[in-house]
């Protein structure tokens, strides 16, 4: 779809306690011409998705596209035309140009910063609301379900999944983030739940997810520390389907191929032991806390490796090197951990960890090259159970 063909609206949606926020956006913003979308129950308890059924339904005539924005967020420069290079780029899909540093989805945006891949498709349970543009067709058929299939205390974001499912279309993510997520208080307390939620990595001057060129995620395999439960578990690419990814705990994985808990443990303690800075880490983590972080860095680096020739401790080392991976990285153990550390610690926590991510992906990568990939061993794994 070439630009001249696209005509985007856009809307703001928010509770009318933050009006102050979305005047604040849309004077930022005036080329966006930005509607306003406010929760029609002002005194009642917040729920988002009335919200949403009177954002996506304000579609404006002749629009091709509809974005709609939360009252949270800070703009990249340039946000406007990098929408319309994405929406070129993919103009049948629902786009996502947000997702907050602590979701499955975050995991494996990280991992295509190495990979020079620019989107990853929805892994949560949810789609990450905060920015999203789709064609104006399913935004207006999507307001209307909002009002007639979900129930009203359903959260937009999962309604929002449910519904794309539903019609058959995936939602992407973009790499790295157009937008990102303000530190203010939140309406339905995910502020509190879930600590800080800023991106997993936005987007600098000379990075453009909607470039020519930019492609989709092969990735079949994502590692992701719980963010309940602080335990590894792997998430496995089933089938072409985006709903077909199977959880499955690190450990079980690799028991498949016989390497056991006790062989795991062993080379954590091996790979750690040389670690600069793991007595600082020490000092913040617990040792079961720290095995579990260690595992799911030490993923990265089998996934990473999955199916790549060219995988090599010097191309991950390089990979590593590049300014896009190295924001990316530096968000990995604030957004895994942020439930688990006071916040106070985690700015000292993430520069001490530096070598501890770079020491356990180059483990997790010999690994690979030495004993198969993680898609292999879940195939390994599935075989096994037929």
């Amino acid at each position: 779809m070439t630009l001249d063909r696209i005509a985007l609206s856009a809307t703001v949606m928010a509770h009318p306690g933050r009006r102050a926020a979305v005047d604040e956006l849309r004077a930022r913003h005036p080329e966006l011409e930005l509607g306003l979308a406010l929760d029609p129950v002002r005194d009642g308890e917040p729920a988002t998705l009335r919200t949403a059924a009177r954002a996506w339904g304000d579609v404006a005539d002749g629009a091709t596209h509809h974005l709609v924005l939360q009252d949270d967020v800070v703009l990249t420069p340039g946000f406007r035309q990098q929408v319309l290079r994405c929406i070129a780029r993919f103009p049948e899909k629902v786009l996502c140009f947000f997702v907050e540093w602590g979701a499955r989805t975050a995991h494996a945006a990280r991992l295509a910063t190495l990979r020079q891949e620019s989107w990853v498709p929805v892994l949560d349970d949810y789609v990450p609301a905060q920015a999203i543009v789709m064609p104006a067709g399913l935004a207006r058929e999507f307001a209307e379900r909002c009002l007639t299939d979900y129930a009203p205390e359903t959260p937009d974001d999962v309604a929002l999944l449910r519904y794309l499912r539903t019609v058959g279309v995936k939602p992407l993510v973009s790499v790295p983030n157009l937008v990102e997520h303000l530190d203010v208080g939140s309406l339905v307390g995910n502020d509190v739940i879930f600590g800080p939620r800023h991106s997993v990595v936005q987007a600098g001057p000379a990075d453009d997810p909607g470039a020519p060129g930019a492609v989709e995620t092969s990735l079949l395999v994502v590692p992701h520390l719980l963010g309940w439960e602080a335990f590894c578990v792997c998430h496995v690419r089933t089938s072409s389907a985006e709903t077909d990814w199977e959880r499955i705990p690190i450990q079980k994985l690799f028991a498949q191929s016989g390497v056991g808990h006790h062989q795991l443990v062993q080379r954590f303690t091996e790979s750690v032991a040389t670690v600069d800075g793991i007595a600082a880490v020490r000092e913040i983590l617990s040792e079961p806390l720290l095995l579990q972080l260690w595992l799911t860095v030490y993923g990265y680096g089998l996934a990473v490796g999955d199916n790549r020739p060219e995988a090599s401790a010097a191309w991950l080392e390089s990979a590593l090197d590049e300014p896009l991976a190295q924001r990316a990285f530096r968000t990995l153990v604030p957004g895994a951990l942020r439930r688990f550390v006071p916040q106070t610690q985690l700015s000292r926590l993430t520069d001490v960890s530096t070598g501890l991510v770079r020491s356990a992906m180059l483990s997790g990568l010999d690994a690979c090259l030495s004993q198969g990939s993680l898609s292999e061993l879940a195939t390994s794994r599935a075989g096994s159970r037929a």
